[in-house]
């Protein structure tokens, strides 16, 4: 009892730091991103430098009305001050550009008129001052004498106060030796320009004030207004008005092309004219005309849906539950009449809580199956429940030390749900076949302590080798460089281990105490099951297990076709729970947004560079696929510090084939034009998918294969029975895909997501290791034993087939439980992973016997063939 009062103290200790796994479990977006990635890079750079644009969650609201509708916005604005969040959306922007269009009609309209009239009244002045001069030689006097002739000439006059005119009109013609009766208009608006920008400090007035200048300047070289209308000022200034209100439109443009670069310059400068004109203007249609022509189609990528009754409201640093609350507020207006929400905090909090209830619904009925199977093969209670419990304890056990794991590493939430369902279903195999050999050792008559001695020994040897072949082969998965494969390679070995270690040490003890009383064996007893142990087998005919293996090999290599050239799917909404917010939301969003909104690209630089952005963004708007290109510096980029983020918008869906095969195309231009990285939804699953598909066939498969073959043939120190389980567990794995696939298709529409098969096939090697181990081990017992090759090899199919069957249907329930799950995703790995488990045991017992007798009758043919040529040279 030392062994069982142990373990129990060491289940109770493990319990309380098994019930604190989930507290270090990981969510990550990036679970299956290697760090290495282009575009984790990228990631890791977005939220290093532009928080924002991570941390946002997205609002998607159906509306009654059109978003331009006066009743929306009164419901937004208020909303919003009920919320208090930090929230952004196309109405925020048509109030931008209203403010803005406002500020330009109102204030730099009046600024425009009147800097026009001033510069047209500096230089009315400027001509009249300059004619006076002429008209009474102030030219030829000194300039001291000049100023104050003009002066004494002009006194009494509205020119007397323009004398700093004079002076500077003096100046002008000395210095540049001019002919004071030959100077132009040209001339003389420069002057007046310059006077009036000595009075305005305002850039903007300054600015147009530069543009008005120039534009007359360049229109009345030549020309003498001064002369010709010298004494007749009411006809000067008419003239003068002319030329400025025919120059106006001109300088207009200007001023807009400088100044107002953030709007539409044909709006801007029809605005501008006609405050300059004293029109009316409708406000509301030149804002929509303003943001349709600013961000055209990129408002229907964006923003609101093109049928406009759908908005999108970006809310910044908001909480889970902050979200939730401002959808419920939302859903109170008559105006809104649907909500949804998207973004990174809400989908990790509910893929996390989906998956928390996965879990618990998979463990439970993963617990009913195993136990309904576990009675089927013991044919009693007692004896199915203490496997169970023994189970438990190493299951404890190993989420013990995967807690412990926790704080060195980080580990993915789905790793818990497969180390439950792994451990489950190995840790069962373990304590049944040690549980079956104890029975078979009691029906010869063997004594109850020695009986489970024996099953300790011989049953229990061959668990240690079945244990440590599948830890090595999930432990192979910690080689792929990602969090999520990197969880399962780390945690899954740990409970095989600890259930393992539990069934080889505690069920023994169990069984010695309990396996002789009779209520252990209810309801069906020991006697009845009892059977004739050692009987000679039934060998098949030779011709019919070369055409079962014939068969075998076809199937095998069709499916392994199948296999080696398959590619899955690249959705990965596969893996976000129907009936959760997110899910609602992406299904709402394809619906109304074009399908590379919802993931676009992201263009990361580290220096923006204006001229080279302009050239990769018309390149990227010639690629096929590609519907629009943000660049950093306009419209919805993100600039900041000379960093900056662009973004391009593929017409497919981001987790679509075409879309990532756009990928590689747009990085060689990126990296040869900017110098930056591509990021971004597509290409976080194209390097997903190349990257540890690479290390997966490079480093995961090869150690994986490797180390359970090396286990393998260290137990059973044979070639040819690492051949027969090596083809069997080949065939397995290309089988167990291969239905998956097409059922997958049948129930869900959808085919197997891209990683399943590579975790099906570790899945496979460990599991299928263990059946092979099992069955082989027991192959070698019978032919020492009887010293009958044949009758060894096909002896074990009657003696322990129908329990290793057994131990996979405990398996394939374990993982077939999945298909409760609420993501597509993990309902296929289920599904996978259950007829990997059941296809193993199946040619575990069936496949061995045929290969092995195959390479028998080669081998022997050989040897026949051998001694008739030794008997032809003598």
């Amino acid at each position: 009892m030392k062994k069982v009062l142990a373990w129990v103290a060491i289940a109770i200790i493990a319990a309380l730091f098994a019930a604190k796994l989930d507290s270090v479990l990981v969510y990550s977006e990036t679970a299956m991103l290697p760090p290495q990635a282009e575009s984790y890079k990228v990631k890791e750079a977005v939220n290093r430098y532009f928080p924002d644009l991570s941390n946002r969650t997205i609002l998607m609201v159906s509306l009654k009305y059109n978003v331009t509708d006066q009743r929306v916005a009164d419901w937004y604005h208020q909303w919003k001050n009920e919320t208090g969040l930090d929230a952004s959306s196309y109405i925020d922007l048509v109030e931008k550009f209203r403010d803005a269009l406002k500020g330009v009609y109102n204030g730099l309209g009046k600024m425009v008129k009147g800097v026009s009239k001033g510069f047209a009244g500096y230089w009315m002045v400027t001509d009249l001052v300059h004619f006076t001069m002429v008209m009474n030689g102030l030219y030829d006097l000194s300039e001291e004498e000049a100023i104050e002739m003009y002066k004494q000439v002009t006194l009494g006059t509205p020119l007397e106060k323009y004398s700093d005119i004079a002076k500077t009109l003096y100046e002008t013609v000395k210095s540049k030796k001019l002919d004071p009766n030959s100077l132009d208009e040209s001339q003389l608006a420069l002057i007046a320009k310059h006077k009036l920008l000595e009075g305005l400090s305002n850039d903007y007035a300054r600015s147009y004030t530069l543009c008005l200048g120039c534009k007359v300047i360049q229109k009345v070289k030549g020309l003498q207004l001064w002369l010709n209308y010298g004494f007749d000022p009411d006809s000067l200034k008419n003239e003068i008005d002319k030329y400025v209100n025919e120059t106006v439109p001109e300088a207009v443009k200007c001023f807009a092309s400088q100044k107002l670069k953030d709007l539409p310059q044909d709006v801007a400068v029809e605005l501008l004219l006609a405050a300059w004109e004293g029109r009316s203007v409708n406000l509301d249609q030149m804002v929509n005309r303003a943001i349709e022509e600013k961000f055209g189609d990129m408002i229907h990528y964006l923003m609101v849906s093109k049928d406009w009754k759908t908005m999108l409201i970006t809310i910044k640093n908001a909480s889970y539950e902050q979200a939730i609350e401002a959808k419920r507020k939302a859903l109170k207006s008559e105006v809104v009449t649907e909500a949804y929400l998207m973004g990174g905090e809400v989908l990790n909090r509910e893929m996390k809580e989906a998956n928390l209830e996965d879990a618990e619904r998979v463990q439970e009925l993963s617990h009913v199956a195993v136990l309904l199977v576990l009675f089927a093969i013991t044919r009693s209670v007692v004896a199915s429940v203490i496997p169970f419990i023994v189970v438990g304890i190493g299951i404890v056990t190993g989420m013990a030390l995967a807690y412990f794991l926790g704080q060195l590493f980080p580990i993915y939430q789905m790793a818990k749900t497969l180390m439950i369902t792994t451990g489950l279903g190995l840790g069962m195999d373990y304590s049944i076949f040690i549980l079956s050999r104890f029975k078979e050792e009691l029906r010869q008559g063997v004594e109850v302590h020695e009986a489970a001695k024996i099953a300790a020994k011989r049953a229990g040897h061959a668990v240690g080798i079945s244990a440590l072949a599948a830890s090595m082969g999930f432990a192979s998965l910690a080689l792929s460089g990602t969090l999520m494969l990197n969880s399962m390679g780390l945690t899954i070995p740990l409970v095989v281990i600890a259930t393992a270690i539990a069934s080889m040490t505690m069920l023994p003890e169990l069984l010695a105490l309990l396996g002789k009383k009779t209520w252990f064996w209810w309801p069906i007893g020991l006697k009845e099951e009892k059977r004739k142990v050692g009987e000679t087998p039934v060998v098949p005919r030779k011709g019919i297990v070369f055409i079962a293996f014939v068969v075998v090999l076809v199937i095998t290599i069709f499916s392994l076709y199948f296999y080696v050239n398959y590619k899955g799917s690249s959705d990965s909404r596969l893996f976000i729970p129907s009936g959760t917010e997110a899910y609602e939301a992406l299904q709402k969003f394809s619906e109304k947004f074009p399908g590379g909104a919802w993931g676009p690209i992201q263009i990361y630089v580290e220096r923006y560079n204006g001229f080279a952005w302009k050239l990769v963004k018309e390149q990227l708007l010639k690629m096929n696929g590609v519907v629009a290109v943000m660049d950093p510096n306009e419209n919805f980029g993100t600039l900041k510090d000379g960093k900056g983020v662009g973004l391009v918008i593929l017409k497919y869906e981001p987790f679509s084939e075409e879309a990532l095969d756009m990928v590689p195309k747009i990085r060689n231009l990126v990296h040869s034009k900017l110098n930056g990285m591509v990021g971004g939804m597509p290409a976080e699953l194209y390097d997903t998918k190349t990257l540890v598909t690479a290390s997966f066939w490079q480093r995961v498969t090869p150690f994986a294969i490797i180390a359970t073959m090396a286990v393998l043939a260290l137990a059973v120190r044979k070639v040819d029975p690492v051949i027969s389980a090596g083809f069997g567990l080949i065939a397995a794995i290309s089988w167990a895909v291969t239905l998956s696939h097409y059922l997958s298709v049948a129930l869900w529409g959808y085919p197997l997501y891209w990683i399943t098969p590579m975790v099906a096939l570790i899945a496979t090697l460990g599991i299928g290791t263990d059946y092979n181990v099992f069955f082989i081990t027991r192959i070698i017992e019978e032919i020492e034993k009887k010293r009958d090759y044949l009758g060894g090899v096909w002896r074990p199919l009657k003696l322990v087939g129908p329990i290793i069957f057994g131990l996979a249907s405990i398996m394939a329930s374990a993982y077939f439980g999945m298909l409760v799950a609420r993501s597509i995703g993990l309902k296929q790995m289920g599904l996978a992973l259950g007829f990997s488990a059941l296809f193993a045991a199946l040619n575990a017992i069936l496949l061995n016997p045929i290969v092995l007798t195959v390479i028998s009758s080669f081998k022997g043919s050989l040897k026949r063939a051998g001694k008739e040529s030794e008997e032809v040279i003598e």
